[in-house]
């Protein structure tokens, strides 16, 4: 691994960690002068990260302005629903068809994982212990996908789906939050079974989840 991409990944990671946990939310400025001193990295490491996250979806880069957070909108989440629905669960259609006896292992222990720290989470300590889980989670549902490529471009959607995500969760009640728990067992579950009928169902159903709250963040 080269030495610049050693340093420009941490400030990646914790600056799409800010994003998807809402501590900089949709619409802000990213001022590079101001993150490099935060985060004790050059101006030129924050750019190259803020660039990479404009690929993920989650910043947008303008001309002569720089960088801020991507905006929100109804028309944007619906289009990010629709290829959600084609992409993502086809990539886990044939995670199901495809994918070890590791990979179920995996996706077990990766739930196991997300629960844990739902269950023991209190207020807001752990909110980016949880961002990190429920993507850990929802990507390893789709590891077992030979096709890397399709892969990326799932994940890639669903980080700039996470905005909403994260926007939603302000909305969520305890009975929503049930709701979600009971959605990713089913989701383990499909995938251990190798339901490749009722496991893309699923997933779509979860996808779809943030738009029932979308209104009332609005």
């Amino acid at each position: 691994m080269s030495t610049a991409k050693t340093r420009v990944e941490p400030v990646q990671t914790q600056l799409r960690g800010e994003i998807l946990s809402g501590v900089v939310v949709p619409g802000s400025k990213l001022p590079l002068a101001e993150i490099a001193g935060r985060l004790q990295a050059s101006v030129g490491v924050v750019r190259e990260a803020l660039i990479r996250l404009t690929s993920e979806g989650l910043v947008v880069a303008e001309p002569q302005l720089g960088f801020r957070v991507a905006a929100v909108s109804e028309k944007d989440l619906h289009e990010l629903i629709d290829t959600r629905l084609v992409v993502e669960c086809e990539a886990f259609r044939s995670a199901i068809a495809h994918g070890s006896v590791d990979w179920e292992s995996d996706v077990i222990g990766a739930y196991h994982r997300l629960h844990r720290i739902e269950r023991d989470s209190e207020g807001e300590r752990n909110k980016d212990a949880w961002v990190s889980a429920h993507r850990a989670f929802h990507e390893t549902l789709l590891a077992g996908c030979p096709n890397r490529r399709l892969v990326a471009v799932a994940m890639s959607l669903r980080d700039a789906a996470e905005l909403y995500r994260s926007a939603s969760v302000t909305v969520m009640t305890a009975e929503d939050e049930a709701r979600r728990d009971a959605e990713h067992i089913a989701l383990r579950d499909a995938a251990t079974a190798r339901d490749l009928v009722r496991g893309p169902e699923l997933l779509g159903e979860h996808i779809r989840m943030t738009a029932r709250y979308f209104d009332g963040i609005a």
